[in-house]
């Protein structure tokens, strides 16, 4: 690897991903996502390996709690009338 000449600091980059929410209750879920980054060129970290465009992918695992109910206002939920009208699962 040698290290280049100075660059600019912009560039293009395609960011790819894929993620899966699962509802373990009404107000938890558990998150898993994958993120992959096409860049082109190979100056990301400076260093040039290969000749080759740099990437970068990273994986990340989440849970996520909802401290309140989802609320249409005045405790109503949100776009609807009444809960007791509607036969729907729980909005996650």
């Amino acid at each position: 690897m040698k290290q280049v000449e100075p660059f600019t600091n912009w560039q293009v980059d395609i960011p790819l991903g894929l993620g899966i929410k699962w509802g373990i209750s009404a107000n938890t879920q558990l998150k898993l996502e994958g993120k992959y980054r096409v860049l082109f060129n190979p100056y990301l970290d400076n260093f040039v390996a290969d000749g080759k465009d740099d990437h970068f992918y990273s994986i990340s695992l989440g849970f996520i709690f909802r401290l309140s109910k989802i609320s249409g206002g005045y405790g109503r939920p949100a776009g609807r009338a009444s809960r007791k009208d509607c036969n729907c699962p729980p909005v996650y």
